[in-house]
């Protein structure tokens, strides 16, 4: 029978182990404790980040923006915060973007202009950012306000018309096709004319917008 002798320097991982855990048992629970403390406080804020969102969303608008016209669909969020920059005071920013055809060529382009009249009845943003083909579809029968009021600088773009009832053309649009705001999003090669509703809840703040967006170009 061959019998061999352990070599007594040579440890096995079992005792290896064993001696790891009594040298450094201290430095191995703290170092799971810091793991776990970091995960948990990692959570917290990430959990607290989306309550904040979400809450946001369900808070009353201090503006409420729509894009409607042949946009992309996208994610609007880095827009959002662009103007959450501009007014840090705003804690709600609503951008809704109803996606319509440029044409109506087939059954489903008719749904999706179908879809778009009945998003633009039911709901009643601050603003409204159409691509020049709808807002001319919609500046004559539509509850815009004229922009004479805002004083704006002699560099804006505005656009003007006169409605059937009217004795003058007024300033219902401002062009803000190329402003950086969009820099970095799908729509920014889209036209982009912007129009206060009428009847506007945030209509002060709406004003300011558009007065911001003929400031910072």
């Amino acid at each position: 029978m061959n019998n061999k002798k352990q070599d007594p320097t040579r440890e096995t991982v079992s005792e290896r182990m064993e001696n790891f855990l009594y040298h450094y048992k201290y430095h191995t629970i703290f170092s799971v404790f810091l793991l776990l403390l970091i995960s948990s406080l990692g959570y917290t804020i990430i959990e607290k980040q989306i309550a904040k969102s979400n809450a946001a969303d369900q808070l009353p608008a201090d503006i409420d923006i729509m894009f409607f016209g042949s946009y992309q669909e996208e994610n609007l969020s880095p827009l959002k915060h662009e103007i959450q920059h501009i007014f840090p005071n705003w804690e709600s920013i609503h951008i809704n973007l109803v996606q319509t055809p440029k044409e109506v060529n087939s059954a489903e382009d008719m749904a999706n202009f179908q879809k778009g009249q009945i998003a633009i009845e039911a709901n009643k943003p601050d603003i409204y950012i159409f691509d020049l083909n709808y807002f001319h579809r919609f500046v004559e029968d539509g509850p815009f306000l004229s922009l004479d009021q805002l004083e704006l600088s002699a560099s804006a773009q505005l656009l003007f018309y006169q409605k059937e009832n009217d004795t003058k053309e007024h300033p219902y649009g401002i062009d803000v096709t190329n402003h950086s705001l969009f820099t970095n999003l799908a729509i920014q090669k889209n036209t982009k004319i912007a129009v206060i509703r009428k009847d506007a809840q945030n209509s002060k703040n709406a004003k300011a917008l558009i007065k911001q967006l003929d400031k910072i170009k």
